[in-house]
């Protein structure tokens, strides 16, 4: 599934340089230590250095509501910095963890195959940096996972799983992907991995009591008041079109609900039906027909998935694997809540993974316009598409993401079953 190697311009070199140290610029230039920036990450040196250093605790004022405590630990020896230095630093380390993913991904499917799926994912890499956000490093965390788990390391693959988990709660779905696979020593990494993430050294920093506080209030504000029903249910503040999550997209489709703005301050506006008055009942739980739908839609996916990713590890070959983790990686960002725009940079590896098939194919005796050929190309033809708010209002790349995770899925089911190898 190896396309042939192939050097790069140094055209290709400077721009690339050129442009990841725009991006830096302006990343820090949106920085501000009031929180009067439009970077994100304002919002996290702030609550590092005035909460976490200061007081050794973590308050919503300055705008941390979605992040484990662990998250803040984290980002605490940036706090130390001036905030636009500290950007810079953050904002470069997200920029080599996607370098580290791209690096990665090359050994597996080819240098053009994995430049042009970083390609059809630097968009939302650009939009991470330019916002200070998390989601190139978790990327990396996730990618890197899988060369361990690959490599027979399974015990820190877990625990790169665990920090990956531990910064975003959502990747801890690919917990029932190691489960499937019997990969146990995975599992042990991650549980270990967890607890020193999220127990232990929350309780040295803050304290056993501060820290047990800070997890519940965690819970309360993420797990309860923005579940996937709890938003399909009512509206929010992340109504907004930047949030790709199914419950928030249904609610903007199915109901006379506003979905953000436009710059120059007119509504958006994407209903096709007004659900407003239908609801359901089984089994004695009532719940709207639109809490109703997502159920059906989200397990629909997972059953999917479960059933194509069944079988352990032992049984398959590594090409397969490696579609199936990336399915599951899919999946755990589907099943979320929220999913702003950026956090599409996490559909990298797949999109390496059919691009390295795609290039195969092309370059075969018999060229045609595969099926991982389409999808790239329909995935490169909804990114200009971030300029039409109504396009993500509908939920276009939530369903450009679906549709990558079927296709990846079905190019799985293609390969036959053989004992894992070594990659």
């Amino acid at each position: 599934m190896k396309d042939q190697p192939s050097r790069l311009s140094p055209w290709l070199h400077l721009s690339l340089v050129l442009f990841s140290i725009g991006l830096l610029v302006v990343g820090a230039w949106r920085a501000r230590e009031d929180g009067s920036g439009t970077s994100d990450f304002d919002d996290f040196w702030r609550t590092a250095r005035f909460d976490v250093l200061a007081h050794c605790t973590i308050t919503p004022g300055y705008g941390v509501h979605n992040y484990l405590p662990f998250f803040m630990i984290l980002m605490a020896p940036l706090g130390l910095l001036p905030v636009k230095v500290a950007a810079i630093v953050f904002n470069t380390i997200s920029m080599a963890a996607f370098a580290a993913s791209v690096g990665i991904t090359r050994s597996w499917v080819g240098p053009r195959a994995a430049i042009a799926a970083a390609l059809l994912v630097g968009a939302y890499a650009a939009d991470c940096i330019l916002l200070g956000q998390t989601a190139l490093i978790v990327g990396a965390l996730l990618v890197w996972t899988w060369r361990l788990a690959e490599r027979r390391r399974g015990v820190i693959a877990g625990g790169v799983l665990a920090l990956a988990a531990s910064i975003k709660l959502f990747p801890i779905v690919l917990v029932l992907f190691f489960v499937l696979k019997r990969q146990f020593r995975v599992i042990l990494g991650l549980v270990l991995g967890l607890i020193a993430c999220n127990a232990v050294l929350p309780a040295i920093v803050f304290g056993p009591r501060e820290s047990l506080v800070l997890h519940r209030e965690f819970w309360q504000r993420s797990a309860q008041n923005q579940s996937l029903l709890a938003l399909a249910a009512a509206d929010s503040d992340k109504m907004g079109f930047a949030n790709q999550s199914l419950p928030v997209i249904l609610r903007r489709l199915l109901l006379p609900v506003g979905a953000g703005r436009h710059l120059d301050g007119s509504g958006v506006a994407v209903s096709i039906a007004d659900w407003s008055d239908r609801s359901g009942s089984l089994a004695g739980i009532r719940l709207s027909a639109i809490q109703w739908l997502l159920i059906a839609l989200l397990c629909g996916l997972s059953i999917v998935t479960i059933i194509v990713t069944r079988h352990p590890a032992s049984r398959l070959g590594v090409e397969r694997l490696r579609l199936e983790y990336a399915a599951f990686v899919l999946l755990s960002l589907l099943l979320s809540p929220v999913i702003w725009t950026f956090y599409l940079a996490l559909c990298y590896l797949p999109l390496a993974l059919l691009a390295g098939i795609a290039a195969v194919q092309f370059a075969g005796t018999h060229r045609r316009v595969s099926a991982s050929s389409a999808v790239l190309a329909l995935w490169a033809l909804a990114t200009p598409l971030l300029a039409w708010p109504e396009a993500r209002a509908a939920g276009l790349h939530y369903w450009a993401s679906v549709l990558l995770l079927i296709t990846t899925l079905l190019l799985a089911c293609r390969w036959n079953h053989e004992p894992q190898r070594n990659g």
